[in-house]
């Protein structure tokens, strides 16, 4: 075998070592899980392999990175360039403003930050846009954020779903407002009015801790 040969044999081979070297996306969730952050290197592997078609010809529907605990702006705006229809960030305890407004850019059906123990009136009115959001690390929201997350965007099927499991009490505004959100889950609630049972009522679906079901019943419309 001629020295040219050789050397072009060896070539191919370090270049389909390398390709297999590239980090799998459970090798990224792993390291990421481990650090609690993520690089820009390990954010272009992750677009590369959520973006990729399969030999089915389908993409990466389901993105877990529970174990990331802190992101920068500049992160999340990379990660909102990921296709995935859910995103799980649930070991972020906050997130800025700037990051709520690029996590909604992208049109994701789920995303789920239930480590978030408190949010922004900007960042209510920013995340409306999910059609299925976890947000059951709140244990309070303002008047203000219930009307902003009311409003949120109409999923392919006009209904959308909201956790809050976390709050252990409402006002009655906020009850009125929540009403307008079709699938509702607030299994924290530890006590509610008459009025709230009222506005409560009028959701398509309600899931509530049992000790309260007895109190929407009387007002639910047959």
């Amino acid at each position: 075998m001629n020295k040219q040969l050789v050397a072009l044999l060896v070539t191919v081979s370090l270049l389909v070592a390398g390709c297999d070297l590239a980090p799998t996306l459970d090798e990224i969730r792993a390291e990421v899980k481990a650090t609690g952050t993520i690089t820009d290197a390990q954010l272009k592997r992750l677009s590369e392999l959520a973006n990729r078609k399969t030999k089915v010809g389908k993409r990466i529907k389901y993105l877990s990175l529970n174990g990331l605990t802190s992101i920068t702006d500049a992160q999340a705006e990379s990660l909102s360039k990921v296709i995935a229809r859910e995103l799980y960030l649930n070991g972020l305890t906050s997130i800025t403003d700037a990051q709520a407004e690029r996590m909604s850019k992208q049109n994701y059906g789920v995303l789920s930050l239930n480590g978030l123990t408190s949010i922004t009136n900007a960042q209510a009115a920013r995340l409306n846009k999910v059609t299925w959001l976890y947000l059951d690390g709140l244990t309070t929201i303002t008047d203000e954020q219930a009307e902003s997350l009311s409003k949120r965007r109409m999923g392919e099927d006009n209904v959308d779903f909201l956790w809050l499991n976390g709050l252990t009490t409402i006002t009655d505004e906020q009850a009125e407002s929540l009403s307008k959100v079709d699938f509702l889950w607030l299994h924290g609630l530890k006590s509610i009015t008459d009025e709230q049972a009222e506005s409560l009522s009028k959701t398509t679906g309600l899931d509530i801790s049992a000790d309260l079901r007895p109190l929407i019943r009387p007002h639910l419309h047959h």
